[in-house]
């Protein structure tokens, strides 16, 4: 599963800033540095688990009020 995926449609647009703060929280999160990470990183790949998505999931929803995140 890529950090940030969009649907099919390709109808979501992610402003850079958030791009970035999610790949912060990732990077935070894995102990990873961010230079090493991109959309692309599989979160498997570097060691993330299910607690660990739910982590960012929670992190989306309470600083930008996102209603609907999946994994």
């Amino acid at each position: 599963m890529p950090i940030l995926s969009v649907p099919p449609s390709g109808s979501l647009l992610v402003p850079v800033a958030i791009k970035n703060d999610i790949l912060e929280q990732v990077a935070t999160i894995s102990k990873k540095p961010r230079s090493q990470l991109s959309f692309e990183t599989s979160l498997s790949s570097i060691g993330f688990d299910s607690l660990d998505i739910a982590e960012i999931i929670a992190h989306i929803h309470e600083t930008y009020g996102a209603s609907e995140v999946r994994p």
